[in-house]
């Protein structure tokens, strides 16, 4: 069976979004893309995973597809995209997870312009380890965030690993406290060093927002965990704010019925929180900066015709909601 996926730029208005172009991607198996950003040569790239491979697609001006590849390691494993960057040299770099007989390892891989792999980088270990996101370095080295469960403190822990331009591992750091922790992204900050994001959580179904600061070599500089009213709040987008601080966005309520908004200031002080009341199924993945200084946040919203409708949600510089739209996804 050919599934589609569809992948849409939106313009934003002051109160609306609009479909500008939406393309098809046929593929032979489950298709979503978890990551898309804009190139250096004013075109995108989508990654993500078709079936049990990773899958990139590269967009020119003309929002026409260039290539199309598709990226594994061994027939019976499972390869997860997560996150991709464009490096200052014209490649790309992709962060995710290989899955083989259930253990997981951290998967790193840099392509170049053209899709093909320049270097494949693996991270073996005892324990399971999720790649999540990345982010490039001044100095053109490399840094990946990822989870995975500690049996040393039979908890869920968060690690950060630099590597260099050819995929050499420089230094890594693991950060673990008695609650579970799992990170979900990261951002490099003013003076570059690195803000981690991701929610925390204990025993039942109390969870947290967590931001930790670490320095260009991953000592940590502070912390910071934000306890929402209703004790269930999980983050899971981040972006550096104009003003040096950094936003982050998730899910709260007892149902994950509410979209939770929590800026920091650079030194990880609350500047303010808010969350937003919608219905179970408004799920908020991603979030950016807004030219007029607010911030747009991407999801998921059930709708009335599929279970899987892309979404967008518009709030002002404090956190105030602005709209929201929902972009009926059925036909594909």
């Amino acid at each position: 069976t050919i599934l589609s996926l569809l992948l849409a730029i939106i313009a934003h208005g002051q109160t609306s979004a609009i479909v500008v172009w939406e393309d098809r991607v046929d593929s032979w198996g489950s298709t979503e893309f978890q990551s898309v950003i804009k190139t250096i040569d004013g075109g995108f790239i989508a990654a993500g995973n078709n079936g049990q491979d990773g899958l990139i697609v590269k967009y020119d001006t003309s929002n026409t597809v260039e290539w199309t590849n598709i990226y594994w390691t061994m027939n019976n494993d499972y390869h997860w995209i997560h996150s991709i960057v464009q490096h200052s040299d014209g490649g790309y770099v992709f962060v995710g997870t290989v899955i083989f007989d259930a253990d997981e390892d951290l998967w790193l891989v840099k392509i170049n312009n053209l899709g093909e792999v320049v270097w494949d980088y693996r991270r073996l270990e005892e324990n399971d380890q999720e790649g999540i996101d990345l982010v490039e370095t001044v100095d053109g080295n490399i840094l990946i965030v990822g989870s995975g469960y500690s049996t040393e403190t039979e908890s869920l822990i968060f690690s950060a690993i630099m590597v260099d331009q050819d995929g050499n591992e420089l230094w890594s750091q693991s950060y673990s406290e008695a609650n579970h922790r799992f990170t979900t992204g990261v951002v490099r900050a003013e003076d570059n060093g690195f803000a981690i994001s991701g929610f925390s959580y204990s025993t039942g179904t109390d969870s947290d927002f967590f931001l930790t600061k670490i320095d260009e070599s991953g000592v940590v500089e502070w912390e910071e965990v934000f306890e929402g009213e209703t004790g269930r709040e999980r983050a899971y987008s981040m972006c550096n704010t104009f003003d040096g601080g950094y936003l982050l966005v998730g899910d709260a309520g007892n149902s994950w019925e509410n979209v939770q908004v929590v800026k920091f200031e650079e030194n990880g002080d609350i500047a303010w929180s808010n969350s937003i009341p919608f219905s179970p199924g408004n799920y908020a993945r991603s979030v950016s900066n807004a030219m007029d200084g607010g911030f747009l946040i991407g999801g998921q919203n059930p709708g009335v015709s599929s279970s899987r409708n892309h979404w967008i949600l518009k709030i002002d510089s404090t956190g105030n909601y602005i709209w929201d739209q929902t972009f009926d996804t059925q036909d594909y």
